[in-house]
């Protein structure tokens, strides 16, 4: 089984996103923010991030570009509704972008996908 990070600021979607990955074979953790999630990432060592880009405080990227400093090979998914081409740039160079009408049809094939790979996003 794969542990996977989920950060997302939304609880609701949070949890719904939670409970599918949980519910098809992984173990999924919720943060609803970095900062709980660099908590998170000190007790466990995820073999995937699934992060939102926009919220509060450090966005996705941000959160991304930290966590690649520290390790480059976990890889990244993120959910957003952003679809301006800076923002899709930015998250295909940091890991693969799910806009929000793929985040529930992509979703789970990005995730066996990565979690089979386990190689930077980015290479996919």
């Amino acid at each position: 089984m794969i542990d996977i990070l989920v950060v997302e600021d939304d609880m609701k979607f949070n949890q719904i996103v939670c409970a599918y990955l949980n519910k098809n074979g992984y173990i999924a953790t919720g943060c609803l923010d970095v900062n709980a999630a660099y908590l998170k990432m000190e007790e466990t060592k995820f073999g995937m991030i699934i992060s939102d880009v926009m919220m509060p405080g450090v966005d996705g990227f941000e959160f991304a570009e930290n966590i690649r400093e520290m390790d480059k090979s976990t890889p990244i998914l993120f959910m957003t509704s952003r679809d301006d081409m800076p923002s899709k740039e930015k998250g295909f160079e940091m890991g693969i972008l799910l806009p929000p009408e793929d985040n529930d049809q992509k979703l789970p094939s990005k995730v066996r996908i990565n979690s089979r790979e386990k190689c930077p996003s980015k290479n996919l």
